[in-house]
């Protein structure tokens, strides 16, 4: 007997997947899928943590920046009077004195012989709770500069190039910075550090 329907057409008890095969290929999708899902899991991490290791070292050099910054206009006295621009020293606290501005009114001009004006009297430490390097300007709260920090020491010299003592000239100070990432690194699972250092030679 000729069979009348076309090639390839066959009957349904004839041709499909049993149970067991879809089962199986049920299973090679989920393991497959399960692989995927944790390759991108593990890229996305690393992608994050480069993003933190960039965030951290911009971070330190903001601080260290901002420490030299304030450092080199310590002691900026145009109308001599008397300005001592370290007069607070501590090992991770510094505090800067200096006329730079104000005389046209506010925070503009030249320099008006006193230090009263916005950045002229401040006092830079480290946080240590927080992480964070602030900045003090006369009564008002504390201005956070950047965080990610993990340690901010000071050392001061006098004329000679020694250590300067209590009640001293501070004529050079060095500033050695430390910053760590805010979460450990996903492959390793240690954290990750920076270190910079800066010496500026303050006006006398």
């Amino acid at each position: 007997m000729i069979d009348p329907r076309p090639d390839g057409i066959r009957g349904m008890g004839e041709e499909g997947f049993s149970l067991a095969e879809l089962l199986v290929c049920a299973l090679v999708f989920l393991v497959l899928g399960a692989s995927v899902f944790a390759l991108l899991g593990e890229l996305q991490q690393k992608a994050a943590f480069q993003a933190e290791m960039r965030s951290l070292i911009q971070d330190t050099r903001l601080a260290l920046y901002t420490v030299e910054r304030f450092a080199r206009q310590a002691g900026n006295d145009p109308l001599r009077t008397g300005i001592e621009g370290v007069t607070l020293r501590g090992p991770s606290s510094v505090r800067f004195r200096t006329d730079i501005k104000g005389a046209a009114g506010g925070d503009k001009g030249d320099p008006d012989g006193d230090m009263e004006d916005s950045d002229e009297d401040v006092v830079l430490r480290f946080n240590p709770s927080a992480g964070t390097l602030e900045i003090v300007s006369g009564s008002g709260a504390p201005q956070i500069v950047t965080g990610r920090i993990s340690d901010l020491a000071f050392r001061y010299y006098n004329e000679s190039g020694g250590m300067a003592a209590g009640g001293e000239r501070v004529c050079r100070i060095g500033i050695t910075l430390r910053g760590t990432t805010l979460f450990a690194d996903p492959r390793t699972g240690r954290h990750h550090g920076v270190e910079l250092e800066g010496e500026v030679r303050v006006r006398t």
